[in-house]
């Protein structure tokens, strides 16, 4: 039987992890093979997947319009079709004019074949792209949402229900704060930071784009600052009261544990994926935050701490989730509003139009739907490719034995660069590998969820190999 492969990149655990492995079981039909992998793997090994379908976004390495298409070109070279999924293609600094102009940096459909696809977060996207492209199918420009965000909620809970367990055993009840302040609090340091793009150490932006970060990364210290000082003062307020602080995951925790010694009351807490600490928390608190959304779409409270007013880096639509506060003050009388009447919070909202045509989600249940699209879009693939499909996972097992030494080799002189080790500490905060017990874990409880059993092979803790339990190796 013919096969066809789908390959999964991977380039944040903590984000991405839990709605990849829902991808790899929804897709891991029979005659149908699920490569989930750390993305830079897929880089080097587009040969060995030919007539097969990616579904992400990375391997666009810089914004457009100067983009580097060398591994576009290798995958259209090898006939693998791109379903264009992309992470942070929804939520974007300031006003329509700034969606937009974030829009043209992270895709151009007039750049891609006939045979590729764009789904998009909303219909805002889906206009902006059929109105700029005049080469592009218009039928292959798809406003789907994103389906990671129907993972928040209710309905997928009991996915999350041990992890929500183990959070609530270990802390009780608290006040979830999640920061977004990467451009202020970067794992890599500022001095790097500022002089290079943190996606790519080799790209150093020009005058007027490094006038911009910087304007962002002092609106980011001004709104890090005064998180500080209302954490603080909460943690005073209300003795009694368990704070736990939640970093981006390209910031740096330290700096949270350096500015609240001895406070006993807060604490620093980085692991797994945010959606069950979302669950887990009585409140979420954050300013220009996706895990407002998150938080919002998981029906738990929220506070929207806008503590610095800047139409340029604002970001409306997580900010229009749950109730706004511009004051310390009117955080804590929200806090002691919550505590007599939790109900009120939920779901509270100020949208506008504009702001919900830019995530399917807040209207719409999407996962469905959109495994139901690529599902026909794999089959249509499967039927008319010429390639056979089959991977020897035995190559695959040697090459990975062969890049862990080549690691290590490399270990072994990363010490001697301090720019190259940051760097590298940076890339393993984002991915620092599958953890085989926890995949084999997520995967059990997603069986569960989509009454749908699925066979795991596990390469390496970068790599991994999804199949249906009805095929046959």
């Amino acid at each position: 039987m013919k096969k066809i492969n789908i390959l999964l990149p991977v380039e944040t655990i903590a984000r991405e992890l839990d709605y990849k492995l829902f991808f790899a079981a929804s897709f891991a039909n029979k005659g149908v093979n699920v490569i989930v992998a750390q993305h830079n793997f897929f880089h080097t090994r587009y040969f060995r997947f030919k007539g097969g379908v990616y579904i992400g976004k990375n391997i666009f390495i810089k914004d457009f319009p100067d983009t580097d298409f060398r591994y576009y070109n290798e995958l259209k070279k090898n006939d693998i079709t791109l379903l264009h999924l992309d992470e942070e293609g929804g939520i974007s600094f300031g006003g329509e004019e700034g969606w937009i102009a974030e829009l043209d940096q992270r895709i151009n459909p007039e750049a891609l074949k006939d045979t590729d696809y764009v789904f998009t977060w909303g219909s805002f996207q889906k206009t902006h792209f059929q109105n700029k492209s005049s080469l592009f199918p218009s039928s292959h420009i798809i406003d789907s949402g994103h389906p990671k965000y129907d993972l928040c909620k209710p309905k997928f809970r009991e996915y999350y229900r041990e992890e929500i367990d183990e959070i609530k055993a270990k802390y009780g009840s608290f006040i979830l704060f999640n920061t977004n302040v990467a451009w202020a609090n970067n794992l890599i340091g500022h001095k790097s930071f500022l002089d290079h793009s943190p996606n790519d150490p080799n790209y150093e932006p020009g005058p007027k784009r490094k006038a911009e970060l910087v304007r962002l990364w002092t609106y980011q210290n001004k709104v890090l600052a005064n998180f500080v000082a209302l954490l603080h003062k909460l943690c005073v307020i209300f003795p009694n009261k368990t704070f736990v602080i939640r970093p981006h995951p390209g910031e740096d925790p330290e700096y949270y544990r350096s500015v609240f010694p001895g406070v006993k009351n807060i604490y620093v807490d980085k692991s797994g994926a945010v959606h069950p600490w979302i669950m887990a928390a009585d409140l979420v608190i954050h300013d220009g935050c996706t895990t407002g959304v998150e938080s919002y779409l998981a029906e738990i409270p929220v506070v929207s701490y806008e503590s610095v007013e800047n139409k340029e880096f604002e970001l409306k639509l997580p900010n229009q989730c749950g109730t706004k506060c511009t004051t310390e003050e009117e955080v804590i009388e929200a806090i002691n509003d919550l505590e007599r009447d939790p109900e009120s919070f939920v779901k509270k909202n100020s949208f506008t139009t504009s702001t919900k045509s830019v995530l399917k989600n807040i209207e719409s249940d999407t996962y469905d739907n959109f495994i139901s699209m690529v599902d026909k879009i794999i089959e249509d693939k499967r039927s008319k490719n010429i390639y056979s499909g089959e991977i020897s996972t035995l190559k695959f097992r040697f090459g990975e034995v062969i890049y862990e030494l080549e690691q290590f080799c490399r270990s072994l002189i990363r010490g001697f660069f301090p720019e190259k080790r940051r760097n590298y500490l940076s890339a393993k905060a984002h991915f620092p590998g599958f953890d085989r017990k926890l995949v084999e874990n997520k995967f059990r409880s997603i069986e569960r969820v989509i009454n749908k059993k699925v066979v795991v092979n596990y390469l390496s803790d970068r790599l991994m190999v999804v199949t249906s339990t009805d095929d046959s190796e």
